[in-house]
Order: structure tokens, then sequence, then C-alpha cells
């Protein structure tokens, strides 16, 4: 992975972790720890695709929807699994 494509990782992470932040139901552990979680989604399935041979443009739309998707997957299932405990 190059720099390019870990920024745009990054940055998809954040503003997903922000995103859920506001608009998600509550049930997670706070704003930080979405962020968090929305950071290590994105950058891990962006490792994943590249892994399994799939390497779009380090500037392409596809990563940065691979790594939305990716921090979704992450915070949806901490909703699910892990829900926060009143």
């Amino acid at each position: 992975m190059n720099v390019d494509r870990i920024g745009l990782s990054l940055m998809a992470g954040v503003l997903a972790g922000c995103l859920a932040a506001v608009f998600m139901k509550p049930g997670g552990f706070g704003p930080r720890r979405d962020v968090l979680l929305a950071l290590w989604g994105s950058v891990t399935a962006s490792v994943c695709l590249r892994l399994l041979g799939f390497a779009p443009d380090a500037r392409s739309l596809a990563t940065i929807v691979v790594a939305l998707v990716g921090a979704a997957f992450v915070i949806l299932a901490q909703r699910h699994l892990w829900p926060r405990r009143p």
C-alpha cells in the first residue's frame, strides 16, 4: 500500500466514524471509539482487498468505497455483537 491509499483509507475511516457517532442509534462506546473502530475497519478492508489481488488506483473512488464499507461493517458489528450496557 502506498501513502495515498493509506491516506484515503484513514480519511474515509474518520469520516465514517464521525458520521456513525452523529447519525447511528445509541449503543456504541462514544465518538472516540466509533472513530477508532472505523479507522481500523477501513484500513483492514483496504489491506484485505489488496491481499486478495484487487488493487484499484490509489486515488480512485473504489478505494474510498472499500474503506467506507469496511468502517461501516466494523461499527455495525460492534453495535450488534457488543452493545453498550446501561
